[in-house]
């Protein structure tokens, strides 16, 4: 039933024609919240020219973003799955082998760091797109005039292409670190061919994306909304890796994904409530106004800082360097949002039927 109330986002009449709730409100929370990117790298920038070492920037950038925004967006996926009752009844194997992702983690966090890291990349770009996506998809059910399949599929293939020709080649090249870890692939895939082939796919969707556009344009048909999202996306995507030091700049990209999805989380539950008569979350109610929403989402973020907190304790006996804890912590719960995700955002056909227009 959660994911009913994101489908909701696109089919409340209520709404401005081609936007999502408002202009206003779609511009602060999915458009033109794409300054965010700037503001952790630029931050990291800051500390390096204030003396403080490479590795103290990043992670000082890290933890800010996290307790403020990626950590609150990372729990509120969990309002909408384990405390809703109708997640639980209808996806009880995914709430149960939930649970098997924090015990992966540390393991894999323990033994195979470098190879957790690049799956944690790899699920991280897939999940930050598949948001995009259903993003667009709201969009389409609000523009004026619905786009063709082929015009769909062109839109998706723009987007989903956009990060990995720059990030190809630096995993290539040996250069895409992640801290003091080197992000590879398999041999049979870290050869120059891949980078053509990912600059190559990445091209034709472009030129495809510029034609159905200026075929819009001439007919008098662009969706501006939508059209936004996908140019804000594409342009921060394609040129993100660039940067040389990559985890303060993904934190950027983490810092508009997680503040739209907090956006999303909110409206979405927001919407449930008035359709229950204000109460969602059982055992526990959750609260539905913004500030009082937010707050509870860093409370569970502090929380889990005393996860970290142990961990780090541990770290020497444990034989972790210095990042470990930081990633198996982050991880473990991080994965299990993704694996919900995946859940709210390639179902809602069945839970539309269940639930009908709001």
């Amino acid at each position: 039933m959660a994911a009913t109330s994101s489908y909701a986002l696109a089919r409340d009449d209520t709404t401005a024609a081609g936007w999502l709730r408002s202009p206003g409100w779609d511009l602060t929370f999915i458009s033109l919240s794409a300054v965010l990117v700037f503001i952790p790298y630029s931050t990291y920038q800051l500390l390096l020219a204030a003396g403080l070492a490479e590795g103290r920037a990043a992670s000082a950038v890290d933890l800010v973003v996290t307790l403020f925004i990626g950590g609150p967006h990372m729990y509120a996926t969990f309002t909408r799955t384990v405390a809703d009752p109708g997640f639980r009844v209808h996806h009880r194997r995914i709430v149960a082998t939930s649970l098997l992702i924090p015990v992966g983690v540390f393991v894999m966090g323990l033994n195979a760091f470098p190879l957790l890291l690049t799956l944690f990349m790899l699920w991280a770009s897939i999940h930050v797109l598949h948001q995009i996506v259903f993003l667009m998809n709201c969009y389409d059910r609000r523009a004026p005039t619905p786009p063709s399949r082929l015009d769909r599929l062109i839109d998706y293939a723009v987007v989903i292409a956009s990060p990995y020709p720059l990030a190809v080649a630096r995993i290539v090249d040996g250069t895409f670190t992640m801290g003091d870890t080197t992000i590879t692939v398999p041999p049979p895939l870290n050869q120059p061919w891949a980078v053509w082939l990912a600059f190559g796919a990445f091209g034709l969707a472009v030129l495809l994306f510029v034609a159905k556009t200026a075929r819009e344009l001439v007919r008098g048909r662009p969706h501006y909304p939508k059209l936004l999202l996908i140019v804000s996306t594409v342009v921060v995507a394609f040129l993100l890796p660039l940067a040389p030091r990559l985890d303060a700049a993904f934190q950027g990209f983490n810092a508009w994904h997680s503040f739209q999805y907090l956006g999303l989380t909110w409206y979405a539950n927001r919407l449930l409530a008035q359709r229950q008569g204000g109460r969602i979350g059982d055992p526990v109610p959750l609260p539905t106004d913004g500030p009082r929403f937010y707050g509870a989402m860093v409370l569970c973020t502090l929380g889990a800082g005393l996860v970290l907190g142990l961990l780090t304790l541990l770290r020497e006996p444990l034989g972790l360097t210095p990042e470990q804890p930081y990633y198996i912590t982050v991880l473990s719960f991080l994965l299990i949002h993704y694996y919900h995700d995946h859940v709210l955002f390639t179902q809602p056909e069945a839970l539309i039927a269940e639930a009908g227009s709001p």
